[in-house]
């Protein structure tokens, strides 16, 4: 999250700064905003007055810089995104279901069975979704034979304790297992993947902010940067009733966000 954050806020500032700058609007302040020690983005502070002053072209640009350099981030981090999907799919692939534990009193506790699952009876498990298919098919009372890294385990399905009409076999605690495709050979190791997990956590997160706050940054409500775009278009276009017609848009989009929260609550109560 920090370092998401911290993204999206320099990105966003930045952009607002070098745009002033390109103005030759002078910035009265700058810093770095830390959360704790932790330094978590940057804030810049161009000369506002000045900026009043330039053309209506060049305000807009101003204004809308912080937006167009989230979605330019969120563009650039999609494609991070991509790539690193195409070069994990070229490393790994998916070879069986790791089993974390098992359920007490079931049939895979009494059975002993541990290590990666990677194939039941006749059929090749690669995946969560392999096994889950594959359950849809057994009834209850049907014996498998289990194949993972720690021996072949032979058992048979019992009721499942939530759905009895389902058959269980109490394995718990399941997660993709994956083999190397290349480089290396064996299966991933949990540290490895964990690194994999971080990464695309870090890049999602950093891709869905930056659009979100492009999105919301340019709503037409004052301070924000599309508040401040829309008052200077309704004044050019409008003239002096371009003020009164920006609250009235305002309100408008206040109310439309109040009702998106908490419309649907207020309704349910009178229904």
């Amino acid at each position: 999250w920090l370092v998401a954050i911290f993204v999206i806020i320099t990105v966003h500032e930045g952009m607002h700064a070098l745009f002033a700058r390109l103005a030759k609007i002078p910035i009265k302040e700058a810093g770095v905003i830390t959360l704790l020690i932790f330094p978590i983005g940057a804030f810049v502070e161009p000369d506002m007055k000045k900026v009043k002053k330039l053309v209506f072209e060049e305000k807009l640009r101003i204004y809308a810089a912080g937006s167009f350099g989230n979605l330019l981030a969120a563009a650039v981090v999609f494609l991070i995104v991509l790539s690193s999907t195409f070069l994990v799919e070229s490393l790994v692939e998916k070879a069986g279901v790791r089993i974390g534990s098992t359920a007490a009193g079931m049939p895979a506790e009494a059975a002993g069975i541990t290590g990666i699952l990677y194939r039941i009876n006749y059929t090749d498990i690669k995946s969560i979704s392999d096994l889950r298919d594959f359950m849809k098919n057994v009834s209850v009372g049907s014996e498998l034979v289990l194949y993972t890294t720690e021996g072949i385990f032979k058992l048979k399905t019992v009721p499942n304790p939530e759905n009895e009409s389902l058959p269980y076999i109490g394995i718990t605690n399941l997660t993709n297992a994956y083999l190397y495709k290349r480089i290396y050979t064996g299966y991933v190791g949990d540290a490895a993947l964990n690194c994999i997990n971080i990464w695309f956590n870090l890049i999602f997160w950093i891709f869905l902010l930056n659009l979100a706050v492009a999105t919301i940054n340019m709503l037409p409500l004052r301070p924000l940067d599309g508040g401040l775009m829309y008052e200077e278009i309704l004044k050019k276009k409008f003239g002096r009733k371009g003020g009164k017609i920006m609250r009235s848009l305002e309100t408008f989009v206040f109310g439309l966000l109040l009702f998106a929260v908490f419309g649907v609550y207020i309704i349910k109560q009178f229904i």
